[in-house]
């Protein structure tokens, strides 16, 4: 049986990635993990987690919370949010769609969120 260390090692190894071609370049897109979907989730429904909360650029937020450089590291802040959502909606969506894939998000939960 693996210690907790040695299950955090192995599956940091093997998050899942897609690379996006969109805007010229390639995007890639990773998996997250439990707490960072949390962390997402809390985002967009609020510190209180309302579900009824108004939100906002919900795909730029999957963006900057799965997108990443050549290092691993998350490419965009949430500081850039705003910004990535004045991107196209056609690129944008492509990332969108790979992160909802490799995030477990199904399409229920897509729908859930855009109607909130």
């Amino acid at each position: 049986m693996k210690t907790l260390d040695e299950l955090l090692a192995q599956c940091q190894q093997e998050r899942k990635t897609e690379a996006v071609e969109v805007f010229g370049e390639t995007f890639i897109v990773r998996e997250m993990s439990a707490s960072e979907r949390d962390a997402y989730e809390q985002l967009l429904y609020g510190q209180a987690g309302d579900k009824k909360a108004i939100i906002r650029n919900i795909r730029a937020t999957l963006v900057a919370f799965s997108v990443i450089d050549e290092h691993g590291n998350l490419r965009f802040g949430e500081d850039q949010i705003e910004a990535i959502g004045k991107l196209p909606v056609s690129g944008i969506n492509a990332i969108f769609n790979a992160s909802a894939r490799l995030n477990a998000m199904s399409a229920t939960d897509v729908k859930e969120l855009e109607k909130n």
